[in-house]
């Protein structure tokens, strides 16, 4: 959370630190009140990995696989291991069942 704080002090936004969505061995995931997502990693490989696939994909343009849209990353930080992201990425694009025929 140390991390997260001085990130979210630094770019002068509040995280809703009782709005988590989710945790893992990995990383922590909040929500902003700027309506993104912040991720902070335990490890430095990690945090690089998810930088470069945000990159990967902001490349090619990819903004959504099947019925999920992909985050947009906003900004990170490698010093605090921070990444800062769209939080659409929990949200449908479109339901697999909209379009069936009845």
């Amino acid at each position: 959370m140390e991390r997260a704080t001085a990130y979210a002090n630094q770019r002068q936004f509040a995280i809703r630190f009782d709005t988590p969505l989710g945790s893992g061995t990995d990383e922590s995931v909040w929500t902003t009140a700027r309506k993104t997502a912040v991720k902070v990693f335990h490890r430095p490989s990690n945090c690089h990995a998810e930088l470069e696939s945000y990159r990967r994909l902001s490349d090619a343009s990819i903004t959504e696989i099947d019925i999920f849209a992909v985050p947009t990353l906003i900004d990170a930080d490698h010093g605090l291991l921070v990444v800062e992201m769209s939080s659409s990425f929990w949200c449908f694009l479109r339901l697999p069942w909209a379009n069936a025929n009845h």
